[in-house]
């Protein structure tokens, strides 16, 4: 006999303890389970489940056997992960695949080193046949073909590979052509102003004598028929504002204006500063993480559902009531639905083949130094997927949440797992859409919500996904004119809200 903490941590599930009913629950991901000393019974999602040995006492101390986590969680009493039998045509890029993509390049084009990869992706397969996988339920059987841009100086590089065929089948060389900004574009950025005597001077003028508490951020320059004195536009460059980093965690509060580098990325050095009046580096600490708030008392809240979820999720088609969806992450586009259907008097209709955020332009129109050649771009320039940051549970998620993993690779083609507690996708009854700010620091989220009306009440479904990083909402499908208003009423699996004993929390 183990503590259950011990054996329950061990296979990735939380323990808590209501002192008040001396019941112990243990969740992991959709499953909930309940259990009292001595008792030959657990419950599991709101189902009776015999145990093979009960939950003891013992000086104070709750014993179980090691393998109870395994007989509670294993049995298959919560239904909501099926396994996926025959796979959807739209499925992201696995580990795997992205790996064998990457080989067979390598392979194919020996004589090309230092592949910076702006995206490695799923083409996109024939419409009608994946509807008729999903509608029809006939086996898709074509190719699983992967899609690749390369950036190399001024030229991108696109091309396909057949993972079927296992061979490089297009590889085309675009000249005097520029792709995205990529992760290592920002650390040479940072590199670059940190060792330019020229740019540490005009900080000093602006009180700043410490470099390296300096943050650049690359920004593209945009066209000005040459008024900006940029007059070769086949340079490959930037220009790169800086916030100094005060140490209280939000240096976007304390920018440096008037001060602009222009970088040359291929001759990795600044070819131009330029600089207005000084204007001073507001110092005042605007921390956002509630560092600068005092630590409270609050009661704790939490959100259950004793007899499980109200939906299922099959490899990454998701299931709600009558709503039936694909989900993936796209490393340009962050969240992409697909095949999204609903299920009408036993007719599966059609209401969305494929549904990201195409793009998002965000022009401040400032004729400010600092601010006139901004434009975020954030899909083509930047790519919401690329900077996609995990979520935590009771941070960005609430407590009930179900998270997923999902894997990306960034510009070395190197993989970036989101694994538990870094999670992609929590998909959730919720009651109000949701925003939340991008910070290189902080976690990001992108939201789409949508809800039907009909003879039942009004319900609203909201998926939180890692991977954008606007200032503003970048995606809302909102598909309620779309369902039909007679639809019938559908039963709920309850969810409550419980208020439990105090604890103590930091108040943000």
């Amino acid at each position: 006999m183990v503590p259950i903490e011990e054996a329950m941590s061990t296979a990735g599930a939380e323990v808590t303890y209501d002192s008040y009913a001396d019941m112990y629950t243990i969740t992991k991901n959709s499953t909930r389970v309940q259990i009292k000393p001595s008792s030959a019974t657990a419950m599991v999602n709101g189902k009776s489940l015999k145990i093979t040995n009960p939950l003891v006492m013992k000086d104070g101390q709750a014993l179980v056997p090691d393998t109870l986590a395994n007989e509670i969680l294993q049995s298959n009493l919560d239904q909501t992960f099926k396994v996926e039998s025959i796979p959807h045509p739209l499925n992201t890029l696995s580990s795997d695949e992205i790996k064998q993509a990457t080989a067979i390049i390598r392979k194919a084009k020996p004589k090309e080193t230092n592949l910076r990869f702006a995206d490695i992706r799923l083409k996109q397969p024939d419409k009608d046949a994946v509807w008729r996988n999903v509608i029809d339920k006939k086996p898709y059987v074509g190719d699983r073909v992967v899609t690749f841009t390369i950036l190399k100086g001024n030229t991108v590089i696109e091309g396909e590979v057949d993972l079927n065929t296992k061979s490089l089948t297009s590889w085309k060389t675009l000249e005097n052509t520029f792709g995205m900004v990529l992760v290592d574009d920002f650390m040479a950025i940072q590199d670059i102003i940190q060792t330019s005597q020229e740019y540490k001077t005009a900080l000093k003028k602006r009180g700043v004598d410490d470099v390296t508490k300096v943050v650049g951020t690359p920004l593209t320059v945009g066209y000005f028929g040459g008024k900006d004195g940029l007059l070769d536009q086949q340079q490959r460059i930037l220009k790169i504002v800086s916030y100094l980093d005060v140490g209280d965690g939000n240096y976007w509060a304390h920018p440096i204006e008037n001060l602009v580098a222009v970088v040359d990325l291929d001759k990795n050095k600044i070819i131009k500063i330029e600089e207005g009046g000084v204007i001073p580096v507001p110092m005042t600490p605007r921390p956002i993480d509630g560092r600068d708030k005092k630590v409270v008392t609050n009661k704790p809240l939490n959100i259950i559902e004793p007899e499980g979820k109200n939906y299922t999720i099959t490899g990454r088609n998701i299931e709600w009531n009558n709503w039936k969806f694909h989900i993936g992450l796209d490393s340009r586009t962050g969240l992409q639905l697909s095949t999204v259907t609903f299920n009408d008097k036993g007719v599966d209709r059609k209401i969305m083949y494929q549904g990201n955020l195409g793009g998002m332009v965000v022009p401040y129109g400032d004729p400010d130094m600092g601010w006139y050649f901004k434009s975020y771009l954030d899909s083509g320039e930047y790519g919401m997927g690329t900077l996609t940051s995990p979520l935590e549970r009771n941070v960005d998620a609430p407590e009930n949440a179900v998270l997923l993993d999902a894997v990306l690779a960034d510009y070395q083609a190197i993989l970036i797992p989101f694994r538990m507690p870094s999670p992609c996708l929590n998909v959730m009854q919720a009651l109000s859409l949701n925003t939340k700010k991008w910070d290189r620091k902080m976690s990001v989220l992108s939201v789409v919500s949508w809800s039907y009306a009909g003879s039942a009440p009004s319900a609203t479904m909201t998926i939180f996904l890692t991977g954008c990083f606007s200032q503003t909402v970048p995606l809302v499908l909102m598909l309620v004119l779309l369902v039909s208003r007679r639809s019938k009423v559908l039963l709920q699996k309850p969810c409550m809200i419980q208020v439990l004993k105090k604890t103590h929390v930091t108040a943000h």
